[in-house]
């Protein structure tokens, strides 16, 4: 599991408590409901986290740089 999901199936890479269920159903051949599953994970400690939406490889200067070159213009083109 620490691997995380198989990427060919799953392109983003990411446990949701219904294919935890389908992981430990397949390998342990138990098979719980997804509510009570949700449940076990935040009593095992576990908590929802919404993945980021940005790029790890971000460079700071650039987009400084691209904002005070380009943000003017867009701004005066708002109105």
């Amino acid at each position: 599991m620490r691997a995380g999901p198989d990427l060919e199936r799953y392109p983003d890479g990411r446990w949701t408590t219904a294919r935890i269920r389908e992981y430990i159903g397949v390998k342990y051949g138990v098979w719980y409901d997804p509510d009570w599953l949700g449940t076990l994970l935040r009593r095992w400690g576990f908590s929802w986290q919404k993945a980021e939406k940005r790029p790890l490889e971000r460079k700071i200067e650039q987009l400084d740089a691209w904002l005070e070159a380009e943000l003017p213009a867009l701004e005066k083109k708002d109105r």
